[in-house]
């Protein structure tokens, strides 16, 4: 205990703790809240001479509403307004791009996966008006080739079947 008041405490005087003061004693004065906080319900009755909502005040705080600080003025910066707009950018069709070059007709997978990374610079240079014309390129070359891949299936099976193939 004795290295203990080296770290700000002191334990010296646990034998003689000070005296108990009791708490202030007030005149019994009640603060009312806002009357309007809260109304009793239709058909409810409030008893007369009682207010639901009084607090006694106790060990020197101040009364409900009572301002005990001043704030010190402060500066507010106030900003006009600004018009934002919002641009969508073009989709991004690289992933069936590379499904339809894969699985389908390679020949305009190929074109459409390479206007789809042209669509994806352009929007990332923030030329948006050629990211949507590119986009839809790789678009219109992805459906094409999804179609001819099918068509192309199609045809194999049929002849396959036949035995031709």
């Amino acid at each position: 205990m004795e290295n203990a008041g080296n770290i700000g405490y002191n334990f010296s005087n646990l034998d003689n703790p000070p005296p108990y003061e009791p708490p202030p004693q007030y005149d019994g004065q009640q603060y009312k809240r806002d009357q309007n906080f809260r109304q009793p319900y239709p058909g409810q009755h409030q008893d007369a001479g009682q207010h639901p909502y009084t607090v006694q005040q106790q060990y020197g705080l101040q009364p409900y509403g009572v301002q005990t600080h001043v704030q010190s003025p402060t500066t507010v910066i106030v900003s006009q307004p600004e018009v934002v707009t919002t641009v969508s950018l073009p989709p991004d069709y690289l992933v069936p791009s590379v499904f339809a070059c894969l699985c389908c007709f390679p020949l305009t997978g190929i074109f459409a996966i390479y206007y789809a990374t042209v669509a994806n610079s352009a929007s990332a240079s923030g030329e948006l008006d050629a990211a949507h014309r590119y986009s839809n390129s790789a678009r219109s070359l992805m459906i094409t080739s999804i179609v001819l891949g099918v068509m192309w299936i199609g045809i194999f099976i049929a002849l396959w079947r036949l035995g031709v193939v």
